[in-house]
């Protein structure tokens, strides 16, 4: 992949991300516990999804990974 179009989707799967925590806060004050596990799933999902689109992204460009996402050992 060229190096301009992983930063691109990169940044996209960072923003969706940070998008999902959003979602997750907002979830988190559904009153109705069953409602309120559907969507902590869903949102599981999405985020397992954005981890597998940007897996690919990270293994050609480490650089580019997410300092919380690196391991620095």
């Amino acid at each position: 992949m060229r190096r301009d179009v992983a930063e691109e989707l990169n940044q996209i799967t960072i923003d969706c991300s940070a998008m999902m925590g959003r979602a997750l806060q907002i979830v988190k004050t559904v009153g109705d516990r069953d409602e309120m596990e559907n969507y902590l799933r869903n949102i599981a999902e999405v985020l397992a999804a954005i981890t597998m689109l940007a897996a690919p992204i990270y293994a050609e460009y480490p650089d580019l990974t997410p300092p919380q996402l690196r391991d620095d050992d």
